[in-house]
Formats: C-alpha cells, sequence, structure tokens
C-alpha cells in the first residue's frame, strides 16, 4: 500500500506543522511581567468563584 502524495496532503501536513510550530513558543515561555527570581503561582491573579443569583429562577425540565 502506498502513500498518495498530493497537494492537498502536502498542505495539510504543511498547515500542521505551522500550528504546532507556532504552539511551541507558547509551551516555553513564561508570563509578562513575572522576573527571572519569582515565583510563577504567586504572580497568578487570584481565581474566581461562581455566586448564586438571588433573582435566579429554578426551572423544571417540562417548564422549558
Amino acid at each position: 500500500m502506498s502513500q498518495d502524495h498530493s497537494r492537498k496532503h502536502f498542505l495539510a501536513k504543511f498547515i500542521g506543522l505551522i500550528a504546532a510550530a507556532s504552539f511551541v513558543p507558547k509551551l516555553f515561555s513564561r508570563p509578562a511581567g513575572i522576573a527571572e527570581g519569582t515565583d510563577v503561582s504567586a504572580a497568578r491573579p487570584a481565581s474566581f468563584q461562581l455566586k448564586p443569583e438571588a433573582r435566579a429562577v429554578a426551572r423544571s425540565a417540562d417548564s422549558v
């Protein structure tokens, strides 16, 4: 079984290679504004929490 080398396969592999190459620098980079000696977890913003809204109405399955 031989592989069919067509323009479509070449372009698909080429675009996939470009997409993969664009993610590599992001994997190894540090976030902006963080000095070399600082802890990365200390520089992260505080996580958010979802809070229940007082105006929210519980709906049953048959009311939709």
